[in-house]
């Protein structure tokens, strides 16, 4: 009777480390905690896409910005969320530059200003409007300043020595001029729905246009984190969890 229930133990040991690999500890480590109304550090400095450094406020006071979180060598998922934002900004009759800014910050501390400055050039000629250099903004930056941003709107990353990927959830986030976070929008698709009527005043405008234009429909309310690439097909898994949203905010 010891000697099986010793063998019992060994096999749920055995079960047990096989699921909670290396990998899936890193995984667990990547989240998103919503923290409405936080400021993000506006004082802290980054390096544009031309190696010139910029604090974070550089971007901000006048109009909404779209925040995205991702890291240029993405093998997959940050690109599906750029492709994804991309596509939204084409669809809305804003421009960016002049309604609203689009800031994407890199949180991995190696990659240089000579890949967001690629980056920013892809998206700028796919997006195809007049003075899209003045509204599209790809920064990179060391490591403290990458942890103050990330940990200020709740995003929570890890790095895999053995795959060179990270753990991250998928989302872009919404703040107003000051700085303060408005809406998150997790997913890699931010499809905008109609915009009725943009008269009025410009805050009017941009509360109609930033409280639907990223609205998710239901099925689409959900935290997409990459678990890594599998090796055999290169596709990322997902988790998901619902979240309720707010109105996004805008100027006075």
């Amino acid at each position: 009777m010891k000697t099986l229930l010793f063998y019992l133990t060994l096999i749920g040991l055995a079960i047990t480390a096989f699921a909670d690999t290396p990998q899936e500890q890193i995984a667990a480590r990547a989240g998103l905690e919503q923290k409405l109304t936080a400021q993000v550090p506006l004082n802290t400095l980054f390096r544009d896409e031309h190696g010139n450094s910029a604090a974070l406020g550089h971007f901000f006071g006048t109009k909404p910005v779209i925040l995205a979180l991702v890291y240029y060598q993405c093998p997959n998922l940050c690109t599906l969320v750029l492709n994804g934002l991309l596509q939204t900004a084409q669809e809305l009759r804003f421009n960016a530059g002049k309604e609203y800014e689009i800031v994407v910050v890199s949180f991995d501390p190696h990659e240089r200003p000579a890949l967001a400055a690629a980056k920013k050039q892809t998206y700028i000629q796919r997006y195809g409007r007049a003075g899209a250099a003045d509204g599209w903004h790809f920064l990179t930056g060391d490591e403290i300043a990458i942890a103050r941003l990330a940990h200020s709107v709740g995003y929570r990353f890890a790095y895999d020595p053995q795959t060179r990927q990270f753990a991250h959830p998928s989302t872009i986030i919404v703040l107003t001029p000051q700085g303060k976070i408005a809406r998150y929008f997790p997913g890699i698709e931010f499809p905008p729905r109609a915009v009725r009527s943009i008269a009025g005043s410009r805050r009017l405008a941009c509360r109609r246009a930033l409280s639907s234009l990223f609205s998710l429909q239901p099925g689409d309310r959900q935290i997409w984190a990459l678990n890594y690439s599998d090796p055999a097909n290169r596709r990322p898994r997902q988790r998901a969890r619902a979240r309720y949203f707010h109105r996004a905010q805008c100027p006075a």
